[in-house]
């Protein structure tokens, strides 16, 4: 005969249940490491980022996009203008990049851009998990502009 647990229930029913607690832990265990391995962003390297092209074609629309999004993480630190002289310039060493330069920011591919907002470098955080790849190279279309602009 079959013992009882304290609840009434038999011990075979007790095990049972246990079974099925423990196979639920680790199925919910399993999805959560899968949802944040897949969240997980895969590293990229400035040699790799250098050989990438801009994958988002230039277009008004794609420019108005860029521009909100400069001015909503951007702009304090590079300043309206991309001339590296936001209102929060003054605070950060190494100062901001300043977009203007033509003979600076032209030496650079946009993959490099790329990988530096995606990266960062202190104190410039990294936009990584901030803004999607298709925002990113947004900002890259974006940056292009300030030197182009100055020179006009």
């Amino acid at each position: 005969m079959l013992g009882r647990d304290s609840r009434g229930g038999s011990r075979g029913q007790a095990g049972l249940r246990l079974v099925l607690i423990l196979v639920a832990m680790l199925v919910a265990a399993t999805a959560a490491w899968w949802v944040m391995r897949r969240g997980t962003p895969t590293e990229l390297t400035l040699t790799d980022a250098r050989a990438m092209a801009n994958p988002v074609p230039d277009s008004p629309q794609v420019q108005v996009e860029a521009k909100a999004l400069y001015g909503e993480h951007c702009a304090h630190c590079h300043g309206d203008e991309g001339d590296g002289q936001g209102p929060e310039a003054m605070m950060y060493d190494p100062s901001p990049a300043d977009f203007t330069n033509a003979e600076k920011i032209g030496n650079v591919r946009d993959g490099e851009l790329f990988f530096k907002i995606t990266e960062g470098r202190k104190p410039m955080p990294s936009f990584q998990r901030v803004l999607t790849d298709d925002q990113r190279w947004k900002l890259v279309r974006l940056i292009r502009t300030f030197a182009a602009e100055k020179q006009e």
